[in-house]
């Protein structure tokens, strides 16, 4: 899945918008395949919605892994939801929340003052030990 996303943030990298990746990894991760295929889709849509709606000149991509659950964090430093238009209702966010609810995550979308927006999505993992 790292090297997945690391590509996702090179490849997405256009004009003088950069995308970086952030891996945090504690532990292992220990989802299963279609779990980790859906947290990179929505990466991808994360990304896509940054690129093409916020004029965001830095977005990144991070990866929290930690025994209780893995993190998936797409911040951009855009113009912010409110004059970025309606990206909550938009057919990507529904599929964003899709995905996450299909793998048991929680998705969320933070606006911040001043501007930018974070995508988290969150889910649970049993530790390695427990699994086996």
């Amino acid at each position: 899945m790292q090297v997945a996303l690391e590509g996702l943030a090179a490849r997405s990298s256009v004009g003088s918008t950069v995308v970086r990746f952030r891996p945090h990894l504690e532990c292992p991760i220990a989802l299963d395949v279609e779990a980790r295929n859906h947290l990179y889709r929505i990466a991808q849509e994360a990304v896509q919605n940054a690129l093409k709606h916020a004029g965001a000149r830095v977005i990144e991509i991070e990866l929290w892994a930690r025994p209780h659950g893995v993190t998936l964090t797409v911040n951009d430093d855009g113009v912010g939801l409110s004059r970025a238009g309606p990206r909550s209702g938009g057919f990507g966010m529904r599929t964003m929340q899709f995905r996450a609810s299909s793998i048991g995550g929680r998705l969320s979308e933070i606006a911040w003052c001043g501007g930018g927006v974070s995508v988290v999505c969150e889910v649970d993992q049993r530790s390695i030990d427990a699994a086996a």
